[in-house]
């Protein structure tokens, strides 16, 4: 998983993201349903910057040359 991937996907995660706090809410409040989501969106946001800072380190596999 590419911090890149999470990047481009971000505006399927809110959606996703929304979704669950709508289900998880025990009120239809709206407020209440962004309150749910918020910590949900920054836990998601922190996955980005986890999977940037990991990442960095990796170079690409090389592909032996032959016999």
């Amino acid at each position: 998983m590419t911090p890149g991937f999470l990047w481009r996907n971000f505006k399927y995660a809110v959606l996703a993201i929304f979704i669950v706090a709508a289900v998880v809410t025990p009120t239809p409040d709206v407020v209440t349903q962004c309150i749910f989501a918020a910590p949900m969106l920054l836990l998601y946001l922190i996955g980005i910057l986890v999977a940037w800072f990991f990442g960095r380190d990796r170079e690409a596999p090389r592909i032996p040359d032959g016999p």
